[in-house]
């Protein structure tokens, strides 16, 4: 009876396991899924971050900063996503997104007019550090 007892035992235990590995193999994919499209936004809102990072080296008072806060609050959901690991941030940290990320932080941080914004991007600060 005691053999009985222990080959099942042993199966739940083995089912258990397996079903915890098959849980974290898919959660790690799924994060490298989210960070791949992260990386693909990216490189498809290149142009828009140039042209961000332009605007804000030269700002007057008529420059229109919504599109430096757009990709800024982009870099912040980016940075949130990491940080959470709902993505894999070391893939983002791999392909270069975070000196990106920092330069645009440091730029933004610089210019008075974005002062509101910079102290809501938390995330992307704290990212940028790490």
């Amino acid at each position: 009876m005691g053999v009985i007892w222990d080959g099942l035992l042993g199966g739940v235990i083995g089912a258990v396991v397996g079903s915890l590995l098959t849980i974290l193999y898919e959660r790690t994919q799924r994060r490298c899924e989210i960070a791949i499209g992260l990386i693909e936004q990216f490189h498809s809102n290149y142009a828009g971050i140039g042209d961000a990072m332009d605007l804000m080296q030269n700002v007057t008072e008529q420059t229109d900063l919504n599109p430096v806060r757009k990709i800024g609050d982009w870099y912040e959901t980016c940075a949130a996503l990491c940080i959470e690991n709902v993505a894999k941030g070391a893939l983002l940290k791999k392909v270069g997104i975070d000196t990106e990320m920092r330069r645009f932080y440091e730029s933004a941080s610089a210019v008075s007019r974005l002062n509101d914004a910079v102290k809501l991007w938390r995330n992307m600060r704290d990212f940028c550090k790490g």
